[in-house]
């Protein structure tokens, strides 16, 4: 099948499968006049790969476990092992960002207090609000 035919079967982008053909993550055949041909058992692998990213795995960590996928070897308590794994991951960054929004909250805070003169909450002025934690 043409690319454009594969993209639509896979909701992935033309640009997205010559990125990933370049990878090596699909591989198309050839036909004579050099346009991509492919099988339409590779329609499982692409939306694999568009679920994947879709959950945020890089394409390193798709480049891993596309072996295993294509040949039947990765189970369901596999897959399902690697989305909780990322849902970790997701929660960290989760986190993360939680804390870079409060920062965020207290230093326009501060900044806020300082421009309108008004004394800060303790009984002298506090410098900067303190932007890491302290290393024990």
């Amino acid at each position: 099948m043409k690319i454009q035919t594969f993209a639509d079967a896979t909701r992935l982008s033309v640009h997205a499968l010559r990125h990933y053909e370049a990878m090596g993550l699909l591989v198309p055949a050839r036909l004579s006049n050099g346009w991509r041909d492919y099988a339409p058992a590779q329609v499982r692998e692409g939306v694999f790969i568009a679920m994947s990213r879709d959950v945020g795995f890089s394409l390193a960590a798709i480049a891993q476990v596309l072996p295993l996928y294509r040949q039947g070897g990765l189970s369901v308590a596999d897959m399902v092992e690697m989305l909780e794994k990322q849902q970790k991951v997701v929660d960290e960054q989760i986190a993360t960002l939680s804390a870079q929004r409060q920062k965020l909250i207290d230093h326009a805070q501060w900044l806020n207090r300082q421009a309108s003169g008004a004394p800060n909450r303790g009984s002298s002025r506090k410098p900067w609000p303190a932007s890491r934690k302290k290393q024990r």
